[in-house]
């Protein structure tokens, strides 16, 4: 088995305005399947605090184009020879194309009628019928656009992550070729020495299970673990599927398997003072022996006094900065999955396609 994490210390020493000597240690990690590089640093962690989202957003509500007496007159709908209807409803789930089209099919999810939910109100009743108006659209992608075989689901919540509309929404799409991390990370997990007739993210999920130090725990046929080398500010969170490499396969059962570790994370997102991420949910086309399908979250937020972005040296390096060591966050976030290996029962989704 080749997954193996390289780190490298630094050591930055200074004097402080007191005369203190002090020392700081940087870790260089280097991502076992991507070869990207990421710092570690080690500042005190202080959690944060979630705003007033209606006073500081509450004008957004005016102009939204995703509120019930918007939504109809201000959003496209689906072209007959990419959809069979011209939207996808399932309860509040609304989907219609992304007028900022970025894929050959390109949906916007708009998750509840309400404009402000916080991050401890995404239940699972608002997952459950998200992802089964997901399901459907994906199933509809594979059928109609067979020359798009690579589906995603996106998800970015609230300012921080790059939202510019607040009223929770998901970004659904269909495209011919992976974005860039997923391609690599693919590329990396083909290239690992693994068992004859073992799966790469078998391997890589018996890796971190043994290791146990970024281990979370599994619920139904997810296996969940922080990236040791993170692309999120505080942590990667992610969650592997056992055999299913294209979101086309994933059922109800595979989605509901989702919503309970999901919960869990936001609770203890907001428990720290952050209010926002960004979500993927990624896969290859069937049969694709290098990938699993992925949930991939990273929290996200700004910071004080000024309110600035936390991607800053990302951009131009693409060198995450992280402010806390994975291993540091799985010993918290293992408390809220334990038990997660129980299956619970699957709520199904208030269906209302037509």
């Amino acid at each position: 088995m080749s997954y193996r994490v390289e780190i490298r210390e630094e050591k930055a020493r200074m004097v402080l305005p007191d005369g203190r000597a002090v020392e700081r240690t940087v870790q260089v990690r280097i991502h076992p399947l991507t070869g990207d590089t990421v710092r570690v640093l080690t500042p005190p962690h202080r959690p944060l605090r979630i705003p007033d989202l209606v006073a500081e957003y509450g004008h957004t509500r005016d102009h939204c184009p995703f509120c019930p007496d918007a939504l109809e007159a201000r959003t496209p709908s689906f072209a007959p020879e990419d959809l069979d209807e011209p939207r996808i409803r399932v309860g509040e789930v609304r989907v219609f194309p992304n007028l900022l089209a970025y894929s050959g099919v390109c949906a916007v999810s708009v998750l509840t009628r309400e404009h402000f939910v916080g991050i401890e109100e995404l239940s699972a009743e608002v997952l459950t019928d998200a992802f089964a108006a997901a399901r459907i659209f994906f199933d509809r992608a594979r059928c109609n656009r067979p020359d798009l075989p690579v589906r995603l689901l996106h998800w970015n919540y609230m300012p921080p992550a790059g939202s510019s509309i607040l009223h929770p929404h998901h970004q659904l799409m269909a495209t011919s070729l992976p974005p860039t991390r997923l391609r690599r990370l693919a590329e990396g997990a083909g290239s690992l020495l693994v068992l004859p007739g073992e799966s790469p993210w078998e391997a890589i999920v018996r890796a971190e299970r043994e290791a146990g130090e970024r281990w979370l725990g599994e619920h139904g046929p997810w296996s969940f673990f922080l990236d040791p080398a993170p692309q999120g500010r505080y942590f990667e969170w992610v969650g592997v599927h056992r055999s299913k490499s294209d979101l086309a396969e994933l059922g109800q059962e595979d989605y509901g398997s989702l919503i309970d570790p999901l919960c869990s994370l936001f609770r203890h997102l907001a428990s720290q003072g952050l209010w926002s991420f960004n979500l993927a949910l990624m896969g290859l086309p069937e049969g694709d022996r290098r990938f699993r399908c992925q949930v991939r979250l990273v929290p996200r937020a700004v910071f004080p006094p000024a309110a600035c972005s936390d991607i800053h040296f990302d951009v131009i390096e693409h060198e995450p900065m992280v402010l806390r060591a994975p291993e540091e966050v799985a010993e918290e976030l293992r408390a809220a999955f334990r038990g997660s290996e129980q299956n619970l029962e699957i709520p199904g989704p208030k269906t209302d396609d037509r």
